[in-house]
């Protein structure tokens, strides 16, 4: 496969299922090197089966996003076997929907910990990483509940909010620093 992204290494996370598996697809037919994590093993190398039988270049690395030291493996084990990261993208995320009285505690508490921690887990791993190199783009998975709120779904509101303000943040303390070969976008 060639393409816009011939070369280029691109890593997502919630790579199984959904928008990380589009994504994969997408990036893998423009030419890039995807390395797909997520929880489920079998349902990532049946995405990484589709996209060599197209022609591209995948590898597998199973990751729980709420996992600082399995991110920080996968983005070490990235950048070792292909010589540095590109682009990573923040994509895994679950949501809870009821009431605030019908969502269960923990139940609230595991779509922070995937949907919002595991953002910060992946810009925590992927950072040294293109700091290192000089460049990088980090791109995470945002939604418009993260700027206008829906009921029946707290816990995923809260989360995306989280999330677009963490990403002003680490936007501003990268200028602050003179990192502006590292761009900071929210899709």
């Amino acid at each position: 496969m060639a393409g816009h992204f011939d070369g280029r290494v691109v890593v997502i996370t919630g790579a199984s299922s959904g928008i990380g598996r589009a994504t994969a697809r997408a990036f893998a037919a423009e030419g890039a090197t995807v390395v797909l994590s997520a929880r489920r093993e079998q349902a990532l190398h049946a995405v990484a089966r589709e996209i060599t039988a197209a022609g591209g270049r995948a590898m597998v690395l199973v990751a729980d996003v709420r996992d600082p030291g399995r991110l920080r493996h996968l983005a070490e084990r990235a950048a070792e076997a292909f010589g540095g990261i590109d682009i990573w993208i923040n994509n895994a995320g679950i949501a809870a929907f009821g009431t605030l009285d019908q969502i269960p505690e923990d139940a609230f508490a595991q779509v922070m910990e995937t949907t919002f921690m595991g953002v910060v887990n992946g810009v925590r791993a992927v950072l040294p990483i293109f700091k290192a190199q000089g460049h990088g783009v980090l791109i995470t998975t945002a939604s418009v509940v993260g700027r206008v709120p829906t009921p029946y779904q707290s816990p995923y509101v809260a989360a995306k909010h989280a999330v677009l303000g963490f990403l002003e943040c680490v936007r501003q303390e990268l200028r602050e620093e003179g990192q502006r070969s590292i761009q900071v976008g929210a899709v």
